[in-house]
């Protein structure tokens, strides 16, 4: 077996087998009596119908002991993990009968896991009975490092067993009770018996031994009844037996049948004899091997070929002397029949059963008598066994015959019907190129069959070895990654199938032959080699071994050359780290795979690079880095593959050599370091004073120096760099800088070099910086106290200029001070003063633009903010009053006055209202041009009255604002509020006015009769006259003698001068007063009363002329109105309809409500379900598709409910109205009122609402319960 395959036993990847073990664990009750050892479920089986596990958290001691069954339905999982399972067999004495055995059985839709475990049987009862039966009927049995360990059997029914690094085997002891008992151990100390019946069956670098030896088994001897005990035979005679008696036999399958003859042969025998049997009654005799000798006593024992009991009932056997001499006699002649016993592994039906990489405990035996209790792979119908890389635990190693082949007369593998085995081994392949150089990753792409003529042959190349036909294998070499390409060493190692076994070639092996292994690098070249191996191999590790002949490929090499040999940086110097690169090219026709270069400085060997591919006609550039530790010349020799482990096409330009030229390194230093003020050295220099540091820098190695960086600090603190572009070998250069120090008293400059080209080779001399203390001057600034002035007096929004006194009480000047003015924290301004000699004064000053809201006592301070000042500057504060701006402010309520200067709260239309209110200037300047703008009901460009201009309000005073305004008939009869606004701002004044409702007059008061009749028609005409055209309403009320009103007649307006009539038909006879009554939401209400007015019956005729007359004019005049009227209703004055705002009725064409003052469209009139404005003339509501019938709807009584409801609920806006408008209150300046506000609701939108709300539910606010609402 490879190596490398063993070292990979247990890595298998279960990806399609297994997936991951994740269940879901459920806790397994335990029972009395536990012991130490384990935990015991008695006396109940365990069925598993979902997912169930059991490990060390639900079976802490590791042991779970069973007494009952265990079945795994479909559906179920049983999952065991790092545990062992004892079946506990027997509860009684042995040999109690019935003794107690159980099972675990797998059914369809099943799975049971185990992983890192083991199921045996318990030996801790009492003469326990040990056989142990596990069934797995259509599910599935995965084993992964787990064990079965019992006696008894594994039975498989269209089921699945996957096995990875596991073990079949018995037990390690027995019971104590057994140990005299030698027979009952031997049946009980081995491992299961394996019956398949169409399964799958994967076993994979496991074991499975320790079979039954059945010391008990019996042999069952045959005589022919036509055999009388004894036949003599001369020259030419023959003997015929062919009745046998099978019925003391209960077996159908045989293991062996053998035939025994005991003979004796004269001495004058010639030799010739004839010993054929058929199978078959008669038809195609075969020989045997029988070859009696002359003057011979012997016993010869022949294997039938016979399987069944019903081929020996076929059996016929002939003997005949074909001698021409002497005599041959048989004493005894018995054909002994073996039982199969079933100890065997037992493949049938359609089963494949793959073996890799695995021990099997089967037998090869020499001796047929101990065919039937050896251990075999017994195959039938269909079966297939497919073994890789498989050895077998073989008691005994057959003898070879004279061909060196082995004598199997007992087999180890048995194949029956169309079953077969199929025995592969691993090859190993060798590739090698031209050079006789390893190829890596050479692909083996075909195996050719080639037959040998000295062997029987059996051509398996087209199916045995295409690997997808044989999944289990395919699936194994993917799990351990072989594939068939070679390897480093350039081995390509690959299984091939090598034997087949089935019933033809029983008891050998068809051999497959030799075959021709034809590999492909990289993919277009080609070679071949040959594959031989033993034929028949017996299974055992050296059986394995392949003998192959290298596969020699004749393929495109590379061909490696150093071109160029190079130093990073290109200029070496001594003491760098340097970069030796060598320029490597492949000029062949194949990538070069792992190319090193081997480097040599001056003769020594400095190593290797690492290594690299380059492709071909690539190149690569490899460093190795080195330090050259002295100046002068270098000799460098590269070698590419220095030790040809690459095949190349030329291995004679593989080293390059050059030298390098090492230059030197500078050795600087600063002897001189100097401070300069204005050109000239100075030891001291002024604060925010401009200063000149210069180093001169010298140059003692033996390089040029470039580069060079020099960094100046001034305690510690860097303050500038410089950079000197070269400084030749024996010169020096002077670094330096501008400094000017900020503060301080004084400092220490150090001047360093910290950067040279190249670096100096003595940096650590302690001669690259160099040190001088310098003495710094400063100012000292303060702000003179009193100094702070104003060009004028500050004044709210107007600007001043502030000044102060700067003064320098320093030993230095001091330079861009910086001289901040504020108004407490707030920043006024600053100015910067170029420049204050010591002991000096400057004077600083700022424009102060005054911000309103600023009036009052400031602080205004004084200080030197500048980052120049020097030590002991201060802040002066000087208070200052600022003046206030000018500030208008009014009253917020404006009044009204008439003409004669009397106050009011109303006025007529037409006369003119005086409005007043008072203005005040709260600031110190007086102001001017004061703007106050009125407005009447709201502040917006369509509502504004006029201006009135107030040239002057004095500081700290106050005026009065007059404004005159003549009242607009528009505004009858309502509240109006006037509102007055100063420049535009938001600073507002009001007052309510209310224009007074027009008086009416009697223009020809109505013409009233003392006597009227009944059932008689009469036209009430008259005319009044008011100063404006306004809406009335006119009606003539019939009153009893108690006053009270017993009908009522309702007139119209005939046209715009006041006429009226005022159509009458009196229904009921008596003495009445007569009242006619003009009225209208902007007019005084005016009545005409006529007293004592008789209405008789009807009028008889034969009256006088005068009266007939008197009723001809009026006949006249009701026939005028009639006509009047009729036109008048034909324009629809005398129908009424609905204000769709408060319920009113009104004329059906009007345009505005009377009592709301609501306007409404032409010819639309309000849908009764939604509220929604319409054409009049639809049919359907374009709101909400309500379809109407034009059918004229009696009013009801809900109806006449809901209107007083509604009247209730604006009464409660109307009290609200009233007691914001006072006396100005009005029914149509409600309605105007109310229609602002957000309670503001129609009839309609009421109704809608009040219905709706009865449909819904409401919570209850105590107990939150959902009532209906009622």
């Amino acid at each position: 077996m490879n190596d490398k395959l063993k070292t990979k036993i247990g890595q298998m990847m279960w990806a399609v087998c297994i997936g991951v073990l994740v269940c879901m664990p459920i806790s397994i009750p335990g029972a009395n009596g536990l012991s130490n050892h384990s935990d015991i479920r008695a006396g109940n089986d365990l069925i598993v119908d979902t997912n169930v596990v059991l490990d060390r958290s639900t079976v802490p001691s590791g042991v779970f002991g069973i007494d009952g069954n265990i079945t795994i339905n479909s559906g179920g999982n049983l999952t065991v993990k790092n545990i062992e399972i004892q079946f506990l067999q027997d509860g009684g004495l042995y040999p109690v009968s019935p003794q107690k055995k159980y099972t675990l059985t797998i059914n369809s839709g099943g799975v049971l896991y185990l992983v890192n475990s083991k199921i045996t049987v318990s030996i801790m009862m009492v003469t326990p009975y040990l056989k142990f039966n596990l069934t797995v009927n259509g599910g599935k049995l995965i084993m992964e490092n787990s064990e079965l360990s019992y006696p008894g059997y594994l039975f498989l029914n269209n089921a699945e067993l996957y096995a990875n690094n596991s073990r079949f085997t018995g037990l390690n002891e027995m019971p104590a009770v057994w140990a005299s008992d030698a027979a009952k151990i031997d049946d009980n100390d081995d491992g299961p018996v394996l019956t398949a019946i169409n399964s799958n069956i994967y076993v994979a670098d496991s074991t499975i031994d320790h079979y039954y030896e059945n010391v008990n088994i019996m042999d069952y001897q045959l005589t022919p009844k036509d055999f009388s005990g004894f036949v003599d035979l001369g020259a030419g005679q023959s003997v015929t037996f062919s009745q046998f008696d099978t019925s003391d036999i209960s077996y159908d399958k045989l293991s062996s049948v053998r035939l025994s003859v005991d003979y004796t042969t004269t001495v004058d025998y010639n030799g010739t004899a004839s010993f054929r049997v058929s199978y078959n009654g008669g038809v195609n005799w075969q020989n045997l091997p029988i070859t009696p000798q002359p003057d011979q006593q012997a016993s010869e024992t022949v294997p039938l070929a016979i399987t069944t009991l019903a081929g020996i009932s076929n059996l016929r056997f002939s003997f005949t002397h074909n001698g021409n001499s002497g005599n041959i006699s048989i004493a005894r002649f018995d054909v002994m029949v073996r039982p199969a016993y079933e100890f065997n592994i037992t493949l049938r039906g359609s089963t494949l059963m793959t073996i890799v990489n695995s021990n099997v405990s089967i037998d090869w035996n020499s001796d047929q008598i101990s065919f039937g209790v050896s251990n075999k792979l017994v195959l039938y119908d269909t079966a297939i066994v497919e073994m890789l890389n498989a050895s077998f635990d073989e008691e005994e190693t057959p003898p070879l015959d004279a061909n060196g082949h082995g004598q199997k007369y007992a087999p180890a593998i048995i194949t029956y019907n169309s079953s077969k085995a199929i025995i592969y081994r691993w090859a190993k392949i060798p590739v090698y190129d031209q050079n006789k150089m390893p190829i890596v990753d050479a692909q083996l792409v075909s195996l050719e069959y080639t037959p040998s003529s000295s062997m029987i042959q059996y051509n398996l190349s087209s199916d045995a070895n295409n690997l997808n036909n044989h999944q289990f294998i395919k699936m194994y070499l993917t799990a351990h990654g072989i594939t068939n390409r070679s390897d480093a060493s350039g081995i390509i190692t690959y299984p091939v199938a090598s034997d087949v076994i089935n019933i033809t070639s029983m008891p050998n092996s068809i051999f497959i032959g030799t075959y021709i292994a034809n590999c492909t690098y990289p993919v277009n070249k080609r070679g071949s080699g040959i594959i031989s191996l033993p034929p028949y191999p017996d299974m055992v590790e050296s059986d394995n071994a392949f003998t192959t002949s290298p596969v020699a490929i004749s393929i495109d090499l590379p061909n490696l050359k150093i071109t160029n040999l190079f130093s990073t940086p290109s200029q070496p110097l001594k003491g760098d780290l340097v970069n030796i690169t060598a320029r490597v090219e492949n000029t062949g026709l194949a990538t070069a795979k792992s190319v090193v270069v081997r480097f040599m400085v001056n003769g020594i060997v400095l190593g290797d690079s690492a290594p690299i591919d380059i492709s071909q006609g690539g190149s690569a550039n490899v460093p190795y880095p080195y330090i050259f530790d002295a100046s002068g010349t270098a000799s460098i020799v590269a070698t590419v593959d220095p030790d040809n482990t690459v095949s190349e096409m030329d291995e004679g330009d593989n080293t390059y050599s050059t030298s390098f030229s090492i230059a030197g390194r500078p050795s600087l230093s600063i002897p001189f370091l100097f401070v300069l003020v204005s050109g000239s050295p100075s030891e001291s220099v002024n604060v925010n004073q401009s200063a000149e540091i210069r180093a001169t820098i010298q140059n003692n190695g033996d390089g040029v120096a470039t580069n060079v960086q020099v960094e100046f600090r001034a305690d510690g603190t860097v303050i500038g760099t410089d950079t000197i572009s070269s400084i030749p070998i024996g010169d020096s250069r002077d670094a330096k800088i501008n400094w000017m120090p900020t503060s301080g008293t004084g400092a220490t400059i150090t001047v360093s070099i910290i950067q040279s080209t190249p670096s100096e080779s003595d940096l650590d001399k302690g001669d690259n910086s160099a040190t001088k203390n310098v003495i710094i001057t400063y100012p000292s600034l303060q702000v003179n106290t009193g100094s702070i002035s104003f060009s004028s007096e500050p004044v709210e929004n107007t600007t001043t200029t502030i000044s102060a006194e700067i003064y320098n009480d320093g030993n230095g000047f001091a330079s861009d001070v910086l001289v901040e003015f504020r108004n407490d924290t707030q920043t006024i301004g600053t100015q910067t003063i170029t420049k204050i000699e010591a002991k000096s004064t400057k004077v600083a000053s700022v424009v102060w633009n005054v911000p309103m809201g600023s009036g009052g006592t400031q602080n205004i301070s004084v200080r030197v903010v500048s980052t120049h000042e020097g030590i002991g500057s201060q802040e002066v504060t000087a208070q200052v009053y600022v003046k206030y701006a000018p500030r208008v402010n009014m009253e917020t309520k404006v009044y009204f006055y008439d003409t004669e200067n009397n106050f009011i709260n109303s006025a007529q239309v037409g006369s003119t209202v005086i409005f007043r209110l008072n203005l005040t200037n709260d600031g110190d300047v007086d102001s001017s041009q004061i703007s106050v703008d009125f407005y009447l009901d709201s502040i917006t460009k369509s509502s504004y009255i006029g201006k009135k201009v107030i040239q002057s309000v004095p500081g700290r005073g106050a005026t009065v604002c007059e404004f005159s305004w003549v009242v607009q008939t528009k505004l009858l009869n309502q509240t109006h509020v006037i509102y007055a606004r100063v420049n535009g701002t938001s600073m507002n004044a009001s007052g309510n006015l209310f224009v007074e409702k027009l008086n009416v007059e009697w223009d020809v008061p109505p013409f009233l009769n003392l006597n009227y009749s009944t059932n008689t028609e009469y036209s009430i005409m008259g005319r009044v006259r008011t100063s404006m055209p306004v809406e009335m309403s006119i009606a003539l009320n019939v009153k009893d003698a108690n006053n009270a009103v017993v009908a009522s007649y309702q007139g119209t307006f005939t046209d715009d001068s006041g006429s009226f009539v005022i159509p009458v038909k009196f229904d009921k006879s008596g003495k009445y007063t007569l009242e006619v009554v003009v009225s209208g939401s902007d007019i005084n209400t005016i009545s005409y009363t006529q007293p004592n007015v008789e209405i008789s019956g009807p009028v008889q005729t034969g009256m006088p002329l005068s009266t007939l007359l008197i009723i001809l004019v009026i006949i006249i005049i009701v026939v005028a109105v009639i006509v009047a009227f009729v036109a008048i209703s034909r324009m629809g004055v005398g129908k009424l309809g609905e204000c769709g705002e408060c319920g009113a009725p009104i004329p059906e064409n009007a345009t505005k409500c009377p009592k709301c003052g609501a306007e409404f469209e032409t010819n639309t009139v309000r849908c009764s379900e939604c509220g929604a404005w319409i054409p009049a003339n639809v049919k359907t509501c374009p709101e909400c598709g309500t379809t109407f019938t034009g059918k004229k709807v009696e009013g009801t009584t809900y109806e006449k409910s809901m209107r007083q409801q509604y009247e209730a609920y604006v009464d409660k806006y109307r009290a609200q109205a009233k007691r914001e408008m006072g006396a100005s209150f009005n029914e149509t300046a409600f309605w105007r009122w109310w229609r602002t506000q957000p309670s503001y609701m129609t009839y309609n939108q009421w109704l809608h609402k009040e219905e709706k709300e009865k449909k819904e539910t409401k919570k209850c606010p105590s107990c939150g319960a959902i009532n209906e609402r009622t």
